[in-house]
């Protein structure tokens, strides 16, 4: 699983690394490596205690077909294709 962290340098010639919520955790460290360190391990104890990362998603939902809608738009074959299948159903 990948998390979007901030790494910044503050002040005292330290480093900060932040994620947003709902973690809302924060490491300062002397060195940038050591702060990205921490808060890494301050989230695996967490997710080792239970806790876990997911995405809820609110609101309308793509059909997952529509990425594909129109794609035989400009398709050559598209409308023999299309004729043989309503001559085909005339027939039955």
């Amino acid at each position: 699983m990948d998390i979007a962290i901030l790494v910044e340098p503050v002040a005292g010639n330290m480093f900060r690394a932040s994620c947003r919520l709902p973690l809302a955790l924060q490491m300062d460290a002397p060195t940038r490596l050591e702060a990205i360190q921490k808060l890494h391990d301050e989230l695996e104890t967490r997710i080792q205690g239970g806790a876990e990362v997911v995405n809820l998603h609110i609101g309308a939902r793509q059909h997952p077909l529509a990425p594909f809608a129109g794609i035989l738009k400009d398709d050559p074959l598209a409308r023999p294709w299309k004729d043989a299948m309503s001559e085909y159903r005339t027939l039955s």
